[in-house]
């Protein structure tokens, strides 16, 4: 199973609908809080924020999800899906920071640096939660 978040939950939708869903709800609830400590905005706007950027961004993501299981469909095969997380994950993270960095920009005016270092942080925080939840359900 690859790592979801972000952009990446785009993947889980394709074939986990409700496990994307939850797991997204779960994403953007996870980096709303990590925007208020980051003293973003108030609460209300720090879920707005995050659950806008995490909408785009997953919406970009299924339409990845959707090309790449199209065109890569041996990719749940166990040897390769074992490679998965580093294959889409660290790319699907860079799409994810930029994504949501532009569009956090566009949200609230602030100054660059603090744009780009919120979307780093929610986005590490984010992609860490999900590994430890993936790697626990391995476990399992």
């Amino acid at each position: 199973m690859p790592i979801v978040a972000d952009s990446a939950a785009g993947l889980v939708f394709v074939a986990l609908p409700i496990i994307g869903l939850i797991l997204s709800v779960v994403i953007i609830l996870l980096e709303a809080i990590v925007l208020y400590l980051l003293k973003w905005s108030s609460a209300g706007r720090s879920l707005r924020d995050s659950a806008i950027v995490n909408c785009v961004s997953l919406l970009i993501g299924i339409v990845i999800g959707v090309i790449a299981v199209m065109t890569f469909p041996y990719l749940t095969f166990r040897p390769l899906s074992d490679w998965l997380p580093f294959i889409f994950g660290v790319p699907m993270w860079v799409l994810s920071v930029l994504i949501e960095g532009w569009l956090l920009g566009r949200l609230e005016h602030y100054e660059p640096r603090r744009t780009w270092t919120a979307a780093l942080v929610i986005n590490i925080v984010s992609y860490l939660f999900i590994g430890v939840v993936l790697r626990f359900i391995n476990l399992g």
